[in-house]
């Protein structure tokens, strides 16, 4: 595979394609993307996929990414897949649960105690997930786990009758507004351009965020404390198009299977070292970082049990009692 610099109309409404210069005999692998995706971890993990498998599958594919503005949304996503106008997506975990219910569990706030349980939890039902997917016509290649959720306030925030009157920045992925409403608390939209100077001026009382984001929108500036409540996952479901997948050979499958493992792990890997790395220099700053008890971390799940119920799907309770095996594990 020759990767071009090169960008060019495919059509009217598809928007653009970084693509690489096939050699003889490979299948091209269109990757789906939204048109307005430009600097995120799901692009930079993108990256390292294409990377990976210009390595591993010399000789048999090489891969472009297509920006869509069709693609901004799942469903688009899936339909692309299913019709094989593209062969690849990571869909976010947020975002595939309106088609596949088995993923609604990642929405649920308060559900993983971190990221190993997150893991172990994808390891027991991941067969059961691809099942799901199948009938979207999506083979499921990979869990590309990024982040966690903490929470950063003006005042400390340990307990959920602490977040009261606070003004949280709402975002949908960590900070929905029935979990502000459930908190009575008050949501505000806030651009990532504008959070660190909405911080700093008291119109983000409040702020669900990784580490890393954290360490990026300046919560130093303007909050008194952090807690670390791993209350909620930002990931993404590397996934292929099933029909296109099934006309594969086995050989190629396997070394499909192979080399998306590789770099699946291998983003994981530094997903968590970037993490623990932000996570680091905001302990070094000396700012006062709290980590939830048992019995706070229940506190929360009660006062949200409304807005997790809406997220479990059906045999919820049964899913439930796997993601608490999974958090009593050390």
């Amino acid at each position: 595979m020759r990767w071009v610099t090169a960008v060019f109309l495919i059509s009217s409404i598809s928007g653009t394609a970084a693509f690489a210069q096939c050699d003889s005999g490979e299948d091209r692998l269109k990757f789906a993307l939204p048109d307005n995706e430009t600097a995120s971890s799901r692009l930079k993990a993108v990256d390292q996929l294409k990377e990976a498998f210009d390595k591993d599958l010399q000789g048999d594919f090489c891969v472009e990414t297509v920006k869509n503005p069709e693609y901004r949304t799942t469903a688009s996503v899936v339909k692309a897949l299913a019709d094989q106008n593209a062969h690849l997506a990571a869909p976010a975990y947020s975002d595939l649960a309106e088609q596949s219910p088995p993923h609604r569990v990642f929405n649920l706030p308060f559900a993983f105690r971190d990221i190993h349980s997150l893991s172990r939890y994808q390891g027991l039902q991941g067969p059961a997930m691809q099942l799901t997917l199948g009938r979207l016509q999506l083979h499921a290649l990979g869990f590309w786990n990024m982040a966690m959720a903490q929470l950063s306030a003006k005042r400390s925030l340990i307990n959920p009758t602490d977040a009261p009157g606070l003004k949280f920045r709402r975002d949908r992925e960590h900070m929905s507004t029935p979990t502000i409403a459930a908190l009575r608390a008050t949501g505000v939209t806030i651009e990532d351009k504008d959070l660190a100077t909405a911080i700093r001026d008291g119109r983000v009382e409040a702020l669900a965020a990784s580490w890393s984001g954290m360490d990026n929108s300046k919560v130093l500036e303007g909050h008194a404390a952090i807690t670390e409540t791993n209350h909620s996952v930002t990931g993404f479901h590397l996934v292929f198009s099933k029909p296109f997948w099934d006309k594969l050979d086995q050989s190629k499958r396997t070394k499909l299977t192979q080399s998306a493992s590789r770099v699946t792990q291998a983003i994981n890997r530094e997903a968590a070292r970037a993490e623990d790395a932000s996570k680091k220099k905001l302990i070094r700053s000396g700012k006062p970082i709290r980590t939830l008890t048992t019995t706070q971390r229940q506190a929360w799940i009660r006062i949200l049990g409304s807005v997790r119920e809406s997220y479990l799907p059906k045999g919820g309770t049964a899913l439930l009692d796997t993601i608490e095996k999974t958090n009593r594990q050390p």
